[in-house]
C-alpha cells in the first residue's frame, strides 16, 4: 500500500525554528524571570498569572496567531475548550471520513454532536451541501488512515471557499514543531496541541 507521510522539516529548518522561538522568548522574558508562588493566581490588571500571559504572547507571536491560550488538559483539553466555546450540544460537526481520534470522539459523543463526514483526500462538488450545512470542522493534521494524502492547507482553503463562515479547528498534536506550519499558519481559525510537544 502506498502511504503519504506528512512532510517534516529538515534539521536546518528545525534548528532555525528553535532559534526563532528562543529569540521571541527573550523579547518577552528578561532572563531572570521564572514561575514563582505569587504567580499562580490571578494578577490584578491582567486577570491571570503574569507569566502565563507572557507565554501566551510568545506562542501567538511565534505561530503568527491572533492570540494563544494555555488551558488544562493538554491537546485534548484545548480541543474540548474550543469545541465547548464554539458549538452547542447536538450541532453538526464536519470530520474526515476516517475513524475519529478516540479522545476527540469522547468530546463529540459527550456533546451529542452530529458527525458529518467528507473525504478530505478528495473534496468534491457532492460534498458542498454537507460543508455549507456544517458550522464547525475539526481536521486532524496527522494522518488518520494509512492512505491519507490530503494537504492541510488545501483542505482549509477548500472548506473556506465553500463555506466562508465555517470555523476550522486543527488538531496539530504530533505535528507541531515537525511540520513547517501548523493549522493557524495555513488559514485555520484555531490550532490545538499539547504544549509539551514544543
Amino acid at each position: 500500500m502506498k502511504t503519504y507521510p506528512i512532510k517534516t522539516m529538515d534539521l536546518e529548518n528545525a534548528k532555525n525554528m528553535q532559534f526563532k522561538l528562543v529569540d521571541i522568548i527573550q523579547q518577552h522574558f528578561d532572563g531572570y524571570e521564572f514561575l514563582q508562588n505569587g504567580d499562580l493566581g490571578v494578577v490584578p490588571g491582567i486577570g491571570q498569572p503574569k507569566y502565563t500571559c507572557k507565554v501566551e504572547t510568545v506562542l501567538a507571536q511565534f505561530f503568527g496567531g491572533e492570540d494563544a491560550v494555555l488551558v488544562r488538559g493538554a491537546g485534548t483539553g484545548a480541543i474540548r475548550n474550543v469545541m465547548n466555546a464554539m458549538l452547542k450540544p447536538n450541532e453538526k460537526i464536519l470530520l474526515h471520513q476516517a475513524p475519529i481520534y478516540p479522545t476527540t470522539k469522547v468530546i463529540v459523543d459527550s456533546m451529542g454532536l452530529e458527525p458529518c463526514f467528507v473525504d478530505f483526500n478528495n473534496i468534491s462538488g457532492k460534498d458542498e451541501d454537507i460543508i455549507l450545512a456544517t458550522p464547525f470542522a475539526i481536521v486532524q493534521h496527522s494522518r488518520q488512515k494509512l492512505d491519507d494524502k490530503y494537504d492541510l492547507g488545501q483542505v482549509i482553503s477548500k472548506l473556506k471557499d465553500i463555506n466562508e463562515n465555517i470555523i476550522i479547528l486543527i488538531d496539530d498534536n504530533y505535528v507541531v514543531m515537525k511540520a513547517e506550519e501548523i493549522g493557524v499558519q495555513l488559514g485555520a481559525d484555531t490550532s490545538a496541541f499539547s504544549i509539551f510537544k514544543l
